[in-house]
């Protein structure tokens, strides 16, 4: 398992450069951006370009390169990740100028939690995901506002992503579930340096505001420290990074996320 260098807090700001990678998955680490495609759903949150490196002579050859490589993958839409880090400074107005937008929730903070948070409320129980079931209901939680065409390309791939993520001991998600019914889910990711970090998470819209969110950190920061690493690394948008902050994590840096298509 490969080690990242720096601190957590250095970690957090461009922690998916660190996710592991299923064996469908497509990585690439080259050095200046890490870029990744997750095939099962065409979704631009699963294609990603993270840590950014690139110089003034290099950026503007270096973004139509990425855009080549999404294209070739397959696929038309994914997102940039640049975090107060990120090289050349003003790498997200170049995107923009070059064709990229601002995503929806563009600007994120990279928390990080060191102390035991508070308990969820007993009338939500958590499990971790085993089924096909859990797992398909946790990624139309995921994707409430996506679109029938969507969601149907999503769900066409769902069996065989979750035949890759039943035995993923690195990546994996929990349910949260209130009167019988999913109501939220969460993902608990072993970084390849050995961090812990909160990977996706939703709680469907009507159920907001009840503790399912509280209830799946308290249990992934279990999780963590029963592998003897208590410790949580999250990157948060606008409506998590105030409830995570009530929980205890703090602000260690920004990211900003920009959508950017290969057609």
């Amino acid at each position: 398992m490969e080690r990242a260098t720096g601190d957590p807090s250095m970690v957090a700001e461009d922690a998916q450069a660190y996710l592991p990678a299923r064996p469908s998955t497509a990585r690439l680490d080259a050095g200046d951006v890490v870029l990744r495609h997750f095939p099962h759903s065409l979704h631009y949150w699963y294609g990603s370009a993270t840590r950014p490196r690139f110089s003034d002579s290099t950026v503007d050859r270096r973004v139509a390169e990425v855009r080549d490589w999404f294209r070739e993958h397959g696929r038309h839409e994914f997102m940039w990740m640049v975090g107060d880090s990120a090289t050349p400074s003003g790498l997200a107005d170049r995107l923009l100028a070059s064709g990229a937008r601002w995503d929806e929730d563009p600007d994120g903070e990279a928390m990080i939690l060191d102390h035991e948070p508070p308990p969820g409320p007993p009338g939500i129980v958590i499990r971790r995901i085993e089924t096909l079931t859990d797992y398909a209901a946790s990624m139309r939680i995921a994707l409430e506002d996506a679109g029938p065409e969507e969601w149907a390309k999503t769900e066409a791939g769902l069996e065989a992503a979750w035949a890759e993520a039943r035995t993923d001991d690195q990546m994996y998600s929990f349910l949260a579930v209130e009167a019988g019914e999913p109501i939220g889910f969460a993902q608990l990711v072993w970084l390849t340096n050995g961090l812990p970090y909160l990977g996706g998470a939703a709680t469907l819209r009507a159920a907001r505001g009840r503790g399912a969110f509280r209830a799946l950190v308290r249990v992934r920061w279990d999780e963590a420290a029963a592998r003897a690493t208590p410790l949580l690394l999250v990157q948060a948008g606008r409506m998590s990074a105030p409830i995570l902050e009530g929980l205890g994590f703090r602000t260690v840096g920004h990211y900003h996320i920009l959508v950017d298509t290969t057609r």
